[in-house]
């Protein structure tokens, strides 16, 4: 039995002819396109134990006839390889290798394990909602938006890091999302102190953020989106947001703030650049934590009484357009 793993490609690697490629035990091939393009990359690899292959059981869901148990032998260690030959390949045009949607598709050597195998294919991906199923926003707030921008001149800042952040978690990001979001925690509460004691002081002495720190990890939001976290994030989930003080996790989000700031090869510990799932369960708090903290920033603005006034005249002459 053989399983091939396929990665689509984004960027503009152009080869004018390619062949596989062993290394080790796995068999590297490269697709391109119409223009040469290099669209995919395949790698294959012998899965002689059983216990690795698919199995499709019997299902106790109602509705449901089978019951699919994937599995994806040594697809990390490709993952890894594939990672450190995507920042190589970057310098010749590549964007990215695509590590959410991997194609697994299972080759079985005879008929034999062709029975014996509960799946021939599976790829796993997330799908945006259709757009006819997003709620509306409300025009106000759209408008509002645009008219109280000249007036939150000082705090943009915080509100870019906060949409990129946002960003990053969409795009499961999660180093960068922290990274992002930890900026903007900075820009309003560390009132311009940079050692980390300093910053740890005045985050402490904002009650205004001890407040929404302790209100974010209640939220019953953050606890949803990392129901699905990695079991090491999982425990940081339990033992930390869960059972720590605001204080004790200000210490927790300066010390993470020091952590992703530096980087050294000496340190065999280090965090890995793409290593996003240890970090899954801090950038949904974060993310919880300065959605909080960005509202109430433009909010007074927003809906402040000369705005409220403003826009209401406006709506007005709208509603009541008058002939010219």
């Amino acid at each position: 039995m053989r399983v091939r793993y396929s990665f689509d490609i984004a960027g503009n690697v152009r080869i004018a002819s390619a062949f596989p490629i062993g290394l080790g035990e796995f068999d590297f091939e490269f697709f391109l396109d119409g223009h040469n393009r290099l669209e995919k990359i395949l790698v294959t690899l012998d899965v002689p134990d059983e216990l690795d292959w698919p199995k499709a059981m019997q299902s106790v869901t109602p509705g449901a006839a089978l019951t699919i148990q994937n599995t994806s032998p040594r697809l990390e260690e490709v993952k890894n390889l594939l990672r450190t030959a995507e920042s190589m390949l970057s310098f010749f045009g590549l964007d990215s290798i695509d590590f959410a949607t991997v194609q697994t598709e299972w080759l079985p050597a005879n008929l034999d394990e062709r029975q014996r195998l509960g799946v021939l294919s599976f790829r796993c991906q997330t799908k945006r909602v259709p757009i006819d199923k997003v709620p509306e926003t409300p025009f106000d707030l759209v408008a509002r938006s645009i008219m109280s921008a000249n007036r939150l001149d000082d705090r943009a800042p915080a509100l870019i890091f906060f949409r990129k952040g946002r960003l990053d978690i969409k795009e499961h990001r999660y180093i960068e999302a922290c990274v992002d979001f930890l900026f903007m925690v900075e820009t309003l509460f560390a009132n311009g102190k940079i050692k980390s004691r300093d910053v740890i002081g005045s985050y402490k002495k904002s009650t205004e953020l001890q407040t929404k720190i302790d209100t974010a990890r209640r939220d019953s939001v953050f606890i949803s989106n990392v129901q699905y976290a990695r079991k090491t994030s999982s425990k940081i989930f339990l033992k930390l947001y869960m059972t720590a003080s605001s204080e004790e996790i200000t210490e927790h989000l300066v010390g993470l703030r020091g952590l992703l700031h530096h980087h050294s090869l000496k340190n065999k510990s280090a965090w890995h650049p793409e290593g996003h799932g240890d970090f899954t369960v801090d950038a949904f708090f974060l993310q919880n934590l300065c959605y909080s903290i960005g509202f109430d920033v433009f909010n007074s603005q927003m809906f402040a009484q000369d705005m409220e006034k403003e826009y209401l005249e406006l709506l007005h002459a709208n509603q009541n357009p008058v002939d010219t």
